[in-house]
């Protein structure tokens, strides 16, 4: 289990974006902080996965299923009633409907004395409040951090673009729009370079995903 959303942004936001205090808004409040730490974790599917296998219960005479756990599927296996691997079924379609549900259709129905498993990935989960954590492992934080940096020197710089439109001062930072956009490519950089440190290591199976 990794940190807690707050524990993330007062422990490792809050040094990158050199703050002195939590109370420091110069890069956003601390609400609109932890949203770019969530917009971060979010960022991170499809391109950064997490493995996982769920048993599928077998119905008499069905062919068609919902997934739980497994978003995208990459194989299914099929076991006796002691446990021992038959097979690997090939025959199958499996759709992901509204971005979020999982469906997997068989060729044909299955005897309920056997067991099947589903592996394939799903995104890791986003924090919804600041006492919540992700299932990311705490070693790859660092990476939605620089997600977050990207995405809050970004909107610092959208700010700089009003204010420079209506002749505003009182921004909250010096710094020029060229060094913000210089400092939020930096970042978003180094976000897209800590994903591809950790790639799928299993393939969606060819034949067998597509959508309806």
């Amino acid at each position: 289990m990794g940190s807690t959303l707050t524990a993330l942004r007062t422990g490792v936001l809050n040094v990158e974006l050199g703050l002195d205090a939590d109370s420091d808004d110069r890069f956003g409040t601390t609400a609109q902080r932890e949203y770019a730490l969530q917009e971060a974790y979010r960022r991170l599917w499809p391109r950064m996965a997490r493995l996982d296998r769920e048993e599928v219960t077998l119905v008499t005479d069905a062919t068609d299923y919902t997934l739980v756990t497994v978003q995208e599927l990459v194989m299914l296996e099929l076991f006796d009633a002691s446990d021992a691997f038959l097979t690997r079924i090939n025959d199958y379609r499996s759709w992901v409907e509204d971005d979020t549900t999982s469906r997997l259709s068989l060729s044909v129905p299955l005897a309920t004395t056997l067991s099947l498993f589903a592996t394939g990935y799903l995104p890791y989960t986003v924090p919804a409040s600041g006492a919540a954590t992700s299932t990311l492992p705490t070693e790859r934080e660092y990476i939605v951090v620089q997600g977050a940096r990207a995405f809050l020197f970004r909107r610092l710089y959208n700010q700089f673009i009003v204010y420079e439109r209506h002749e505003n001062e009182n921004r909250k930072t010096s710094l020029s729009a060229g060094e913000l956009m210089g400092m939020a490519r930096e970042a978003e950089g180094m976000f897209q370079a800590g994903m591809s440190q950790y790639p799928r290591k299993m393939a969606t199976a060819r034949k067998a995903t597509g959508r309806r």
